[in-house]
C-alpha cells in the first residue's frame, strides 16, 4: 500500500487495484520509517494540519500528541473496519509473535478470516482461517468458526525486532450469509471460485478414467493435480479426494465401481455449484 501526500497535504491512499492518483509536486511514502524520513524536517504546526485532516481523528491543538501520528499512521488510514475486532494484541519478544484476540461484533457468525501482517521491508503476510470448501458444503445451522459475541485467538508472527503489533490487522471476513468486508474480501471469493474450478476439473477428470486399470486412472489424476500459487491448495485438496476415491474404487466389483463413480462425480460437481454460488455474491464468476 502506497501513500500520496498532495502539496496541499492531504493525504490519500493509492491502491493496488487503480491507477494512482499523483500530483506533480506531492511526495510519496509506504512505511512509518519513509514517512519519518519525508517529515524529519517538517515545523510540528504542518504535521498537526495534516493530522487534522485524516477522517476519523480527534483535532489537536497541542504539538505533544503529534508524535502519535507517525506511529499510528498505517493503521488509521489503510485498513477498511470489520465487524471482527481486535480487542487484544500482545507482543512476545522472544517467540517474535503477536497473540491476538478476536470479538466478532457481527450479528451474523464469522465463516471465514484472514489476518494480515505488514512487514518493514514492506511486504505483507496474510494467514487465515475457514472459507471455500473442497468438500459438502456445510449444513443450514452451521455456525461458522465464530458465533455472533464470541471471541477468537490467532497468533502470527512479526519482525524479530518489533516493538509492538501496529502491523497486524483483520483483512478480511466472511459471514454466513455470504457478505464479506476488509482490505482482502475479494481474495475470500476468489478462493470459492478457484474451488469450484478445481472439483469441476476433478469430476471431469474422474469422469474419463479407466475403472479397470485403477494405476492409470491414477497416473492422470496426478498429472493434472495444479501447483500451489496463492489458492493451488485448493486444487489439489479436489484432486486428493479424486486419488483416495480411485484406491476405493480398486476393491469393488466393475459394476459397483462404475455406479460409485457416477455418485461421486455428481457429489463433486454440486460441491463445486455450491463453491461458485458463494464466489457469485461476491461478484466473482
Amino acid at each position: 500500500m502506497l501513500f500520496h501526500l498532495t502539496t496541499e497535504d492531504d493525504i490519500r491512499v493509492i491502491h493496488e487495484q487503480g491507477p494512482a492518483e499523483t500530483d506533480a509536486g506531492g511526495s510519496t511514502f509506504a512505511s512509518e520509517q519513509a514517512f519519518n524520513n519525508l517529515a524529519g524536517e517538517w515545523p510540528m504546526k504542518r504535521l498537526i494540519e495534516i493530522w487534522n485532516r485524516l477522517p476519523g481523528v480527534q483535532a489537536l491543538v497541542c504539538a505533544a500528541f503529534v508524535l502519535a501520528f507517525a506511529l499510528s499512521l498505517t493503521a488509521q488510514t489503510v485498513h477498511k473496519p470489520t465487524s471482527l475486532r481486535i480487542i487484544s494484541a500482545d507482543l512476545n519478544p522472544t517467540e517474535h509473535t503477536c497473540a491476538l484476540t478476536l470479538l466478532n461484533t457481527s450479528s451474523q457468525p464469522v465463516t471465514a478470516l484472514r489476518v494480515s501482517i505488514q512487514y518493514k521491508d514492506g511486504g505483507v503476510l496474510t494467514i487465515g482461517d475457514g472459507g471455500a470448501f473442497a468438500g459438502p458444503p456445510p449444513k443450514p445451522d452451521w455456525q461458522g468458526i465464530l458465533r455472533p459475541g464470541a471471541l477468537f485467538s490467532k497468533t502470527v508472527s512479526v519482525d524479530n525486532d518489533a516493538k509492538d503489533c501496529h502491523s497486524v490487522w483483520v483483512s478480511a471476513v466472511m459471514y454466513k450469509d455470504g457478505t464479506a468486508e476488509g482490505d482482502r474480501a475479494s481474495d475470500l471469493f476468489a478462493a470459492y471460485k478457484a474451488a469450484a474450478d478445481s472439483l469441476r476439473a476433478a469430476a471431469s477428470s474422474l469422469e474419463q478414467i479407466d475403472i479397470t486399470n485403477p494405476a492409470k486412472a491414477r497416473a492422470e489424476l496426478q498429472a493434472k493435480q495444479g501447483k500451489p500459487d496463492g489458492y493451488g491448495y485448493v486444487n489439489n485438496m479436489a484432486f486428493d479426494k479424486a486419488l483416495d476415491f480411485v484406491s476405493v474404487l480398486e476393491t469393488q466389483h466393475p459394476l459397483q465401481a462404475k455406479e460409485a463413480l457416477q455418485k461421486h462425480v455428481a457429489e463433486l460437481r454440486s460441491w463445486a455449484d455450491y463453491n461458485a454460488a458463494m464466489a457469485a455474491k461476491g461478484g466473482v464468476r
